[in-house]
């Protein structure tokens, strides 16, 4: 699993870089969504939260990761 969320970080990397395309490839694969099949997605990234920094009011310091939101179903 490592392998393939190292590919898809640099996908996105390489994607933000090159204009916004909406469609990824991991592996030489075309990447799809799961629930509905469509290939165009919306990139960003998101603060992975955890309950005892949020308590300490530390949210900076939690790790964040790269995220792919469907255009067609969300």
């Amino acid at each position: 699993m490592g392998k393939y969320f190292k590919a898809l970080k640099q996908a996105v990397k390489a994607t933000v870089d090159y204009g916004g395309i909406d469609t990824y490839t991991v592996s030489g694969k075309e990447f799809a969504c799961t629930f509905c099949g469509n290939n165009h997605f919306e990139d960003g990234r998101a603060q992975l939260n955890s309950a005892g920094m949020t308590l300490a009011g530390l949210d900076w310091v939690d790790k964040s990761a790269y995220i792919l939101v469907c255009k067609d179903c969300g």
